[in-house]
């Protein structure tokens, strides 16, 4: 609704999907154009929530990732968000975030704790039928994911 009102423009890569923004329990990641005026615009929309909800945004908190501005424009960010700025090649849930497709061995990885951890819960707790209805449940869950 936001970027449909012009308040900030969609990040180049997620145009296509109408995707602004994913949520974590009490984790936001919010993609958004890389300039100013965009990132200006993503806060003007959390303090609007803040107002409504009293929730507040703690800038010590959050941490920005960019690619592809200046080093300017970067500084300017940084000063007037309070954000902290950080690069990637970071993990979030397990996951690694990039810029680039998952190669196979982060995959691997992922998969290997996925397997670990149904192995354990299953041997214990589940019958048959529990067991597949858990292996179902989990492989829907990571095609959403």
């Amino acid at each position: 609704m936001a970027t449909v009102k012009g308040l900030f423009g969609y990040h180049p890569k997620c145009k296509k999907i109408d995707l602004t923004h994913i949520s974590f329990t009490d984790d936001v990641l919010i993609f958004c154009k890389g300039n100013i005026e965009s990132v200006v615009g993503v806060i003007s929309v959390l303090d609007h929530f803040y107002e409504m909800s009293g929730l507040k945004l703690n800038a010590a908190k959050c941490e920005i990732y960019t690619t592809g501005i200046t080093s300017r424009n970067l500084e300017h960010l940084l000063q007037s968000t309070g954000f902290k700025h950080d690069y990637l090649s970071v993990r979030y849930l397990g996951v690694p975030l990039t810029t680039r497709k998952l190669k196979e061995k982060d995959r691997v990885v992922l998969i290997e704790k996925i397997k670990s951890k149904l192995h354990h819960w299953s041997g214990k707790f589940l019958s048959y039928a529990g067991r597949l209805e858990l292996i179902r449940a989990v492989i829907f869950s990571i095609s959403n994911y």
